[in-house]
């Protein structure tokens, strides 16, 4: 009820407090776009720091799902060894090798002559239709290799490439 001379409620409040209403709805979302962000710089300098070691830091025994095509690799999805997978890691060796970078050829050879004794030693086999196994390696780019990454990560696969749910390590 409002009397002679008053003047009718307000609702919102003055404009002033209208605008202090608008100014507080976006601290919020503007704080978490800042937290993204931040969180975004530093996987991006993360990986930037992975970005010369081409290898994938994998360890020995641990399985992963090994790529389908070849290109330079940068990640693969790892799992443990009792879930489907594709590829184990039964050796991490560096390549003798030194100066300009090989070509695929090259690496092809460093990677037989030094994972295929290794192969045998992690998993009592022999490599071939007999096992039902081979070995395939992942090894550094251009990149890595310019800024002295060596690594050679071997690893082993069916045959047939089907996926495994079990370690080929020899018990």
């Amino acid at each position: 009820m409002t009397g002679r001379g008053s003047k009718p409620a307000r609702r919102g409040g003055t404009s002033r407090g209208r605008a202090n209403a608008r100014r507080r709805q976006w601290v919020l979302p503007l704080a978490l776009v800042a937290v993204t962000v931040g969180i975004l710089v530093v996987v991006g300098v993360s990986l930037a720091n992975q970005a010369g070691r081409a290898t994938l830091s994998l360890q020995v025994g641990e399985c992963f799902d090994a790529p389908t095509q070849a290109s330079a690799i940068t990640d693969v999805p790892r799992h443990p060894c009792t879930a489907t997978h594709t590829g184990e890691v039964f050796a991490v060796v560096s390549a003798r090798q030194s100066g300009a970078y090989p070509d695929r050829e090259a690496f092809q050879k460093e990677a037989t002559d030094l994972c295929a004794p290794l192969f045998v030693d992690y998993t009592g086999r022999q490599p071939g239709a007999s096992s039902g196994l081979t070995f395939d390696a992942f090894w550094p780019t251009e990149q890595g290799w310019a800024a002295g990454d060596r690594t050679i990560d071997c690893y082993v696969v069916r045959l047939d490439g089907s996926p495994s749910t079990q370690s080929y390590r020899a018990t």
